[in-house]
C-alpha cells in the first residue's frame, strides 16, 4: 500500500540520518519485488548499515509506532549491478509454471510413444 510506503521511505531517511549519520542520495522502490535499493553520499554508510540491519533491524523496528504481529526480517546487501528489480515477480512465478506444466505434458507424451 503505498502510505505504508510513503512511512517507511521517511522512516529509512530519518534512522540513515540520526542513528547512523548517512545521508541517503537516492532511493528506489521496487513494490513488486518488495526490494528498496538505496545509494548513499558515503560508501562507508553502506557497509555500516548492511552489517547493522542483518543482525537487528526488522521493518517493525523501522516503523515502531506500529502493530506488526509478525515483523519482517530485513535483509540488507550490496546490489550486484545485474539484478533486475524491475520484473514482475508474479509474471516469473507464473511464467515458471507453465514451464514445468509444459515439461510435465512432454514427458507423459514421452512415456505414452514408449
Amino acid at each position: 500500500d503505498d502510505a505504508y510506503l510513503q512511512r517507511l521511505e521517511k522512516r529509512l531517511h530519518f534512522v540513515c540520518r540520526n542513528e547512523f549519520r548517512a545521508t541517503i542520495e537516492k532511493m528506489t522502490v521496487f513494490t513488486s519485488a518488495r526490494v528498496i535499493l538505496l545509494k548513499f553520499k558515503e560508501s562507508t554508510a553502506a557497509t555500516e548499515l548492511i552489517q547493522a540491519w542483518n543482525t537487528k533491524i526488522s521493518v517493525s523496528d523501522l516503523l515502531s509506532n506500529e502493530n506488526h504481529q509478525h515483523p519482517k526480517k530485513i535483509v540488507a546487501h550490496f546490489w550486484d549491478g545485474v539484478t533486475d528489480y524491475t520484473s514482475n515477480v508474479e509474471d516469473e512465478k507464473e511464467e515458471e509454471q507453465r514451464r514445468q506444466d509444459d515439461f510435465g505434458a512432454w514427458l507423459e507424451t514421452s512415456q505414452e510413444e514408449l
